[in-house]
C-alpha cells in the first residue's frame, strides 16, 4: 500500500515454477513491469493500461487489456456486457450502435457488439493512408486520411467506397462524422456540408 507500505497480498504475482527473482526492471513509462528468475525465465507483467474508449448513445467501450474491449450500458453496467478479443492491440477505436471499430495505422477491424452472442469481426479494411478518425452509425462507416473522406458499409456489402471530395487532387477535409443518416464534414475553408446516406447525394451546405 502506497499509504502505510504494508504488503496487499491479495494483488501479488504468483510465480510458475516458484523460483527465487533475480533481476526486476521497470519500462521508462511504468507500463511493464519485467523480472527474471533464479530457474532462468523472464517475466513481463502489464502494469498499465493506456485510456482508449469510445461512446455511443448510452454505451461506452473501453480498453481492459491489450487485445481486449468491453462494452457496457452506462445506464446499467451489467446490463448487456459484451467482450470482444481484437486482432491486435488497437490505437483507435470506434462505437455504433451495434459495432465496434478498433484499428492501428492504416488497418480497422469491425466487429458486431449487439450483444455477445453476437460479437464476431464481420468486416476487414485496409486504406490507403494513416486513419486520422473513424465514426459509424448502424450501417455505414466514415474515415478520415489526409484530408479525405472515404464512407463504406460496414460489414462486408457491395464493396463500393465513395470518397469526399469527389476531386482526386482536393484534400481539404478537416473533420467528419456520421450523425443520424447524414455525414457531415468540413472544409479547411470553413464550409460545412451534409450529406444524406439515403438519397446518396449532398442536401445542404453551409459557410
Amino acid at each position: 500500500s502506497m499509504k502505510d507500505w504494508t504488503e496487499i497480498r491479495n494483488e501479488k504475482i504468483q510465480i510458475r515454477p516458484e523460483a527465487k527473482v533475480t533481476q526486476m526492471h521497470w519500462s521508462e513509462d511504468g507500463e511493464l513491469l519485467s523480472f527474471s528468475t533464479e530457474a532462468g525465465w523472464v517475466y513481463c507483467f502489464l502494469a498499465k493500461l493506456q485510456v482508449l474508449s469510445a461512446t455511443c448513445n448510452t454505451r461506452l467501450a473501453y480498453l481492459t487489456s491489450l487485445r481486449e474491449m468491453t462494452i457496457i450500458e452506462g445506464t446499467n453496467e451489467s446490463e448487456n456486457k459484451v467482450t470482444i478479443s481484437t486482432d491486435l492491440e488497437p490505437a483507435f477505436v470506434a462505437l455504433g450502435p451495434s459495432h465496434l471499430a478498433t484499428g492501428m495505422n492504416n488497418r480497422i477491424w469491425f466487429y458486431s457488439c449487439a450483444d455477445q452472442v453476437s460479437a464476431q469481426c464481420v468486416n476487414e479494411q485496409e486504406y490507403i493512408g494513416s486513419v486520422e478518425s473513424v465514426s459509424l452509425n448502424g450501417a455505414h462507416a466514415c474515415v478520415l486520411i489526409d484530408g479525405r473522406v472515404y464512407l463504406h458499409q460496414i460489414e462486408r456489402g457491395d464493396g463500393k467506397t465513395t470518397i469526399f471530395p469527389r476531386k482526386e487532387d482536393d484534400k481539404s477535409i478537416t473533420c467528419a462524422s456520421i450523425v443520424g443518416n447524414f455525414l457531415i464534414y468540413a472544409h479547411s475553408n470553413g464550409r460545412l456540408q451534409y450529406y444524406s446516406l439515403i438519397d446518396g447525394q449532398e442536401v445542404n451546405e453551409y459557410k
